[in-house]
């Protein structure tokens, strides 16, 4: 994993499993499962649609990163909560603890195309949206993206201490975007009797729109200027430190100088 919150869900996960069949402290056995979902959407979501949308309004998705066709999943809240629902019963005795220690994977059972799915959010948030059908070294293109988020989460980590700036893109945001990650639900379906409902992403976009507060003016730009400005002073200093020391130097014996 390259962030800390999929190597931490991981361990999570690893966690839950292993502490099935732990003995209760009132008497009996604790069982568990784990469900995989992949990136949520729907009514009131606020992890993945406002950063989608706030760098949609940005200008950063005016490009295809890797392969156009990549696909994934996605899953509604509500399909997420029917399994939540389900695999509870499936770890009674009414069920024969059917889903004891097993893991599920959950989505809509759709495969969704990443690029026209940002279309669809690009369009009805009113903002031009320029797909480019690179032809050319498209794993080249992908590795270019990798480097420039491993830049920006690197400044991210250097300043976190003085001032916090997002990353506009992140190491795990290029892996999931330019490669197909799609998983099967028959064995939710077969074991947990998992259905998913068909749910339109187009209704959770107008919905943010409606709901969303007036956005108020985050001065990125002027923070990435003045970041650009920060680093290119420290390089500087770093190349001609033995001059500004030689002048920092001068300066301190002029001042002695006065004083005495």
């Amino acid at each position: 994993h390259v962030n800390e919150y999929s190597r931490t869900k991981a361990i999570a996960e690893q966690m839950v499993l292993a502490a099935n069949g732990s003995p209760l402290a009132g008497g009996g056995k604790l069982y568990t499962c784990s469900l995989r979902s992949p990136g949520i959407y729907g009514p009131e979501e606020e992890r993945h649609l406002p950063r989608l949308a706030l760098n949609i309004e940005r200008g950063f998705f005016a490009f295809r990163v890797g392969d156009s066709q990549t696909l994934m999943n996605w899953v509604h809240v509500k399909n997420l909560v029917q399994a939540h629902i389900l695999a509870t019963a499936a770890l009674t005795p009414e069920r024969n603890y059917i889903a004891n220690g097993q893991v599920y994977f959950i989505n809509d059972n759709e495969k969704v195309n990443l690029f026209e799915w940002l279309g669809c959010v690009s369009g009805l948030i009113y903002v031009r949206f320029l797909p480019c059908n690179l032809k050319r070294s498209l794993q080249s293109q992908v590795i270019a993206f990798v480097c420039a988020a491993m830049f920006m989460e690197s400044v991210y980590y250097l300043l976190y201490p003085f001032v916090e700036i997002t990353p506009p893109i992140t190491r795990n945001e290029v892996h999931n975007i330019s490669c197909t990650h799609t998983f099967k639900i028959d064995k939710a379906r077969a074991e947990l009797g998992y259905s998913p409902k068909k749910y339109s992403f187009a209704d959770c976009v107008d919905h943010y729109l409606r709901k969303r507060p007036a956005r108020r003016r985050d001065f990125f730009l002027l923070k990435c200027f003045l970041l650009t400005l920060l680093l290119m002073s420290l390089v500087i200093a770093l190349i001609r430190f033995p001059d500004i020391l030689k002048v920092l130097l001068q300066l301190r014996d002029a001042y002695v100088g006065i004083l005495q």
